[in-house]
């Protein structure tokens, strides 16, 4: 495996990561259905992203993917899963 020295496979994994981890917990939700719960859950990490990129004065435009990256791949996948399932 190539070693990417600008993190953009660490960028990777978490978001995969937590996109594994907002379905398992969606599973166990209670009240809503599991796409809705989906949703939800990657909306509340995508702003735990933001904040820990704002917190750790991460820039924007990085060399390769950032937090902020991360994040507004999960806003996307947020839109996505409550438009389309």
């Amino acid at each position: 495996m190539c070693r990417h020295p600008d993190g953009s496979l660490a960028t990777l994994k978490r978001f995969g990561v937590r996109l594994v981890a907002a379905a398992f917990f969606a599973a166990l939700w209670p009240h809503r259905s599991i796409d809705e719960a989906v949703a939800i859950l990657s909306l509340i990490m995508a702003a735990v992203c933001a904040l820990a990129a704002a917190a750790g004065r991460e820039p924007v435009r990085g060399r390769g993917l950032t937090r902020w990256d991360e994040a507004a791949a999960l806003l996307a996948a947020a839109l996505l899963f409550r438009l389309f399932f």
